[in-house]
């Protein structure tokens, strides 16, 4: 079963939102959306646990088809429903707040997931993220930026993490922060600096060749959730590139079977 909604209800109903009649969206997404996919065989006990995919882009498209789409079947079979989210895609001529645009989207996302919960036979409790490069650190955003929002696991995919020069992707940081960030923005969206004890479980995988976003990214994360006490799991595949989503064919083709089962323990645990 396919559920689509909008998060909001017109686009000048989003936070921070301003009108700019000649702004061109990228692929139309001017009112972010959530599309909801949920296993049509029943489920024998309880309801589906639901991971939100936060496809990737840059900040400047979002690759829903690779790093969404295609991902409905194996979560599926994993157990889990899923969705993907489209989310609007940060610009000062249409947000008051640009850097806090696509995170508004995806906390409406998750709140939207638990307010519909029992029509949609999903559970509340069990609502994770799973974002990839750009969308990795959205969801990264939504995993320590949150609080009581946020959402209860998380995967990232060779995500981007850090903000800071040499081991951030350059084009999404200028996206989302501009050409001249401060250092104050600068570090609160360099989201390993933002891990606490209380982030909730997340899965990281990441190619120690990609050229894109350097694995220095998924390390630095790792790392906070180490010297924090927070739980976690990391895998750094030898080879890979960036961008594979499930169409790796080397040993990182093997993360998402590694994440579905990882999540199932997270989600049945005591």
């Amino acid at each position: 079963m396919k559920i689509e909604r909008e998060l909001w209800s017109n686009s000048a109903a989003a936070p921070g939102a301003k009108n700019d009649p000649d702004y061109r969206y990228h692929a139309q997404i001017s009112r972010a959306r959530l599309e909801v996919f949920v296993p049509d065989a029943p489920k024998s006990q309880g309801a589906w646990p639901v991971v939100i995919c936060v496809p990737g882009g840059g900040y400047e498209f979002v690759s829903a088809m690779n790093e969404g789409d295609e991902l409905v079947a194996p979560l599926h079979t994993a157990g889990f429903a899923g969705a993907v989210l489209y989310y609007r895609l940060p610009s000062p001529r249409v947000m008051e707040r640009p850097e806090e645009g696509p995170l508004d989207d995806l906390r409406q996302a998750l709140n939207l997931v638990r307010s519909r919960a029992a029509e949609w036979k999903l559970d509340p409790a069990r609502v994770g993220v799973l974002g990839f490069s750009a969308g990795g650190h959205l969801a990264a955003s939504a995993l320590t930026l949150l609080g009581s929002d946020r959402p209860a696991f998380g995967g990232l995919i060779y995500p981007v993490i850090s903000m800071k020069p040499g081991i951030t992707h350059d084009g999404s940081r200028d996206k989302l922060l501009g050409n001249t960030p401060s250092s104050a923005r600068l570090d609160r969206f360099s989201l390993d600096l933002q891990v606490t004890r209380e982030t909730p479980p997340t899965f990281l995988a990441h190619s120690a060749d990609d050229t894109a976003v350097p694995v220095a990214n998924s390390l630095l994360f790792y790392g906070a959730m180490v010297k924090h006490g927070a739980r976690g799991e990391l895998h750094v595949y030898e080879r890979g590139g960036h961008g594979y989503g499930v169409r790796g064919m080397g040993t990182e083709g093997g993360w998402i079977a590694a994440f579905t089962t990882w999540a199932q323990g997270v989600c049945h645990a005591e």
